[in-house]
């Protein structure tokens, strides 16, 4: 082996050493509704858009006076997550206003619960963005 093949050899070891030691996504698809992804640390993304029509309810706490509440509930892709998840993210619009989250609740790895407060009454179609990230 000359020189230069032996060069190359040890150059495309450590590269792929280093490739070995980058974390990437090991899988991608979709589950329950959710879009996901899985890295290879062991970190898993799941995202969804969906709309729902709810009826609000009158609530009035955390600084807020008669403010329009939403309650919402939503299932996390069956097994996905092992533990709660680290983050959730939450973003939407109620009827032609703003829908803004003001409290999120998870008690296990499957499922979850919050409210969001928003201009618009009664029953609205919600447009609802998800985005959860955990093991």
């Amino acid at each position: 082996m000359t020189f230069l093949e032996q060069l190359k050899e040890s150059v495309l070891f450590l590269f792929n050493k280093e490739i070995e030691r980058k974390d990437f996504v090991v899988e991608v698809g979709e589950k329950d509704g959710w879009t996901y992804r899985k890295w290879k640390s062991g970190i898993k993304e799941c995202w969804i858009y969906y709309t729902e029509t709810k009826t609000s309810q009158t609530w009035s706490g955390a600084g807020l006076t008669n403010a329009n509440r939403y309650s919402f509930t939503k299932t996390l892709p069956t097994k996905f997550f092992v533990n709660p998840v680290s983050q959730i993210k939450i973003s939407g619009s109620i009827g032609n206003g703003y829908g803004f989250p003001i409290f999120v609740s998870q008690e296990n790895s499957s499922a979850f619960s919050f409210v969001m407060t928003s201009n618009s009454s009664g029953s609205q179609l919600c447009r609802i963005s998800i985005y959860c990230i955990g093991e």
